[in-house]
């Protein structure tokens, strides 16, 4: 079973998202993971083997793993990359599709991109 990917952004959807121009300057992966019961650690280690993957791709900065607190069953992930163009490189891989399989089965994951917004005197771009 892979884990399935929910649109969270109907207007823009993810694979619309990943044709932007790779001009356009760094991006943030968020992706929220709703994972079935008691399976958090399997889920952990499903993350860990594609967070490794993507460490060692063109274009990758950085991740950081959250976990939900109190018993929370979700996680978010949040990943910057050089580019859309460099997360699509990675997304094609047949590695990282395969990787998919590692997930629990019944994991929901609700994925978007952002670039940082400069807000005079409040948020530096």
């Amino acid at each position: 079973m892979v884990a399935s990917f929910i649109d969270i952004n109907p207007r823009t959807p993810l694979l619309k998202q990943l044709e932007e121009c790779p001009e356009a300057g760094s991006c943030v992966l968020v992706n929220t993971f709703h994972i079935p019961a008691g399976k958090m650690d399997e889920a952990f280690a499903a993350w860990k083997v594609d967070a490794e993957m993507a460490k060692k791709q063109p274009g990758f900065i950085s991740t950081q793993l959250h976990r939900g607190i109190n018993g929370s069953d979700m996680m978010l992930n949040y990943v910057v990359w050089e580019s859309t163009a460099s997360l699509k490189a990675y997304y094609d891989l047949p590695e990282f599709k395969d990787s998919l399989k590692a997930y629990p089965d019944g994991t929901e994951c609700r994925i978007a991109l952002y670039r940082k917004q400069h807000i005079q005197g409040t948020c530096l771009s």
